[in-house]
């Protein structure tokens, strides 16, 4: 029923025009599927005064009409675990789940891969407004589209469906075995495209709470110190009790005394940093102030020398 009503909407808005204008040109010879649905294909129909656009506007709603094919598919199947106790909000659940579902659902490859050079048949015509004169032209597609098709399609996005689910908890099994900052930093960026995909409230909040408890992990950082001698000061970065590693070196500050600074990774996980201190003086607060900026969050450490004991 839902597809016969569609398709009757295509074209009620051709039909009103028609009785406004006269024909004045038209593709071929009018064919019989205009204004027809059956199991094997469907037929679209657009107007504007842009022949180009009216043909756009048919292939929008073929690809809508697909869209809501595999959508009232899945969401029959499916739709029973968003159910609520009230009525109403399972109502509302459903509605806004179906259409989450219809965008997530638009973006598949095979939707937006559809063409019109695949139409089973198109046809146009040309009409002048008896009122004002203006040209205005209506675009036929008939398109096929069998039982067979959109079981494949339903199929093809379950797939697509589980392997999305797939990355998610491949990142959150990776929550517990970071290696480096960048390991935060990609799986922060992995689960954005996720979290826009994702149609149903359970798995948005999943993909929420993961992405916040990775930007958490930022300020987890801490500055742990390994060794020092004179001129250089050896350090670590420990996440949850684990050295971890970064690319991005820190920023140095030293007290005025303090120049030449630098800092450089020495391939065991550990930073060194290195300086001169020979203008610096025993009374005088000799530090180097270390911070790493992750995220929003900062790492600071200050390493605080003494000239006499160095």
């Amino acid at each position: 029923m839902k597809k016969i009503i569609f398709i009757m909407l295509s074209v009620l808005l051709p039909l009103s025009l028609l009785a406004e204008g006269k024909l004045v040109e038209r593709s071929g010879k009018r064919p019989d599927w205009i204004m027809k649905s059956g199991s094997e294909a469907f037929a679209v129909s657009a107007s504007d005064a842009d022949i180009n656009v009216a043909r756009e506007r048919c292939l929008d709603d073929i690809k809508a009409y697909i869209v809501n094919a595999i959508a009232s598919n899945i969401v029959s199947v499916e739709e029973s675990s968003t159910e609520v106790e009230n009525v109403n909000g399972a109502e509302n659940i459903r509605s806004t789940y179906s259409s989450e579902l219809r965008t997530a659902a638009a973006k598949l490859p095979f939707i937006t891969g559809i063409s019109l050079s695949n139409a089973a048949g198109t046809y146009w015509e040309k009409f002048k407004d008896k009122s004002d004169g203006s040209i205005y032209y209506v675009y036929h597609v008939l398109y096929p589209f069998t039982a067979g098709q959109l079981d494949y399609m339903i199929a093809q996005f379950k797939r697509y469906d589980s392997e999305m689910y797939g990355r998610f908890t491949a990142i959150k099994d990776a929550y517990d075995n970071i290696a480096s900052v960048g390991d935060i930093d990609r799986a922060i960026e992995e689960l954005k495209p996720l979290q826009e995909y994702f149609f149903d409230s359970f798995r948005k909040k999943e993909v929420e709470s993961l992405s916040a408890a990775y930007r958490k992990l930022y300020g987890a950082i801490s500055i742990v110190p390994v060794e020092s001698a004179k001129g250089s000061f050896t350090y670590m970065l420990v996440l949850n009790g684990k050295r971890i590693e970064s690319s991005r070196m820190p920023s140095l500050r030293g007290s005025d005394a303090v120049a030449s600074l630098s800092v450089k990774p020495d391939g065991q996980g550990n930073y060194t940093v290195t300086y001169d201190d020979t203008y610096c003086y025993p009374d005088d607060d000799n530090y180097i102030d270390i911070v790493y900026s992750f995220g929003l969050s900062q790492s600071r450490y200050r390493h605080s020398f003494d000239i006499i004991e160095n």
